[in-house]
């Protein structure tokens, strides 16, 4: 839809998220991240994996499950 290619553009989010493909809660094209329904439950954590500011300090965010 955007033109973007996400294996291109967001390896690093890609990567942390192969468990999370592999457990069946999304789906990974270079064109788009599907989750499933299993997966909004964890919507927070998926989101997590493409949060640029998140390594910079650990202990200013709240836990996830």
């Amino acid at each position: 839809r955007h033109g973007v290619d996400f294996l291109e553009t967001f390896p690093r989010a890609l990567h942390q998220l192969g468990p999370m493909q592999a457990d069946g809660l999304v789906q990974i094209s270079s064109d788009q991240l599907r989750v499933s329904p299993k997966g909004r439950y964890l919507i927070r954590n998926i989101a997590m994996a493409f949060d640029a500011y998140l390594d910079m300090d650990e202990n200013q965010y709240s836990r996830t499950l």
